[in-house]
């Protein structure tokens, strides 16, 4: 009986943190939170983007970039930027919303 019972919690507990993980992975670093929003912010839509990866030396990955908006005074046409892929370097915070990117 005990074994069943220590089986149905470890059950519990790992379909539990399988939910989480991807929430954890889904997370932005502040820096993208901040350059998604400002793209928002200037073009009045929400971008998106396919992937986001940090790699080991803290380099922040973006892939398939893309923003659609409206054209001035034409609404039904569409106007896309796309951004393939960027990688930020060296970022560093400097706070109050500010960062300082070494490389692009």
């Amino acid at each position: 009986m005990k074994l069943v019972r220590r089986s149905a919690l470890a059950l519990v507990l790992f379909t539990s943190l399988a939910g989480i993980a991807p929430a954890w992975a889904a997370e932005e670093p502040p820096l993208v939170t901040a350059l998604l929003k400002s793209w928002e912010n200037q073009l009045k839509v929400k971008p998106t983007y396919q992937a986001l990866t940090t790699e080991s030396d803290g380099s922040i990955v973006i892939d398939g970039l893309t923003a659609t908006v409206p054209t001035p005074g034409d609404p039904a046409a569409k106007m896309s930027f796309a951004v393939g892929k960027i990688k930020l370097s060296g970022v560093t915070d400097k706070a109050n919303g500010l960062y300082e990117v070494a490389a692009v």
